[in-house]
């Protein structure tokens, strides 16, 4: 399972599986054309990256999120034209106080982009773009 971004300077880490340093500027990691997974929170297919975006989304399919971690942010890109995306936490984490969050398809064209965040352990919040 990932570990997170490790911040070279001060040697924190952070979610995701990269982070890097280009001239002095610090860049998170994105991921396009990801295919949800099937069977509930443990067949879900993990995020790993700041950015995610996924395209292929089969009915009762979803996507994991990492172990929160206070301070984390995380960004889904629904991309997929039909099935609604099903994100899980992980473990006891909570979403919004629930244990699973579902982004509805935007249809042809359209991508649907909700932020999760961690404000303390165990709790990630979402914040879906209108």
């Amino acid at each position: 399972m990932p570990t997170g971004f490790v911040d070279v300077t001060s040697g924190k880490t952070v979610i995701g599986t990269q982070y890097q340093k280009r001239g002095g500027q610090f860049y998170s990691s994105s991921l396009d054309n990801i295919a949800a997974a099937g069977g509930g929170q443990g067949g879900a297919t993990l995020l790993s990256n700041s950015i995610n975006r996924v395209t292929t989304v089969g009915a009762g399919s979803g996507v994991r999120l990492p172990a929160s971690v206070p301070g984390a942010s995380l960004t889904v890109v629904h991309a997929a034209i039909t099935n609604a995306l099903t994100v899980y936490p992980t473990g006891s984490d909570t979403i919004n106080g629930a244990s699973t969050y579902s982004i509805t398809a935007a249809g042809a064209g359209v991508g649907v982009v909700v932020t999760f965040f961690c404000t303390s352990a165990g709790i990630w919040h979402a914040l879906k773009s209108s």
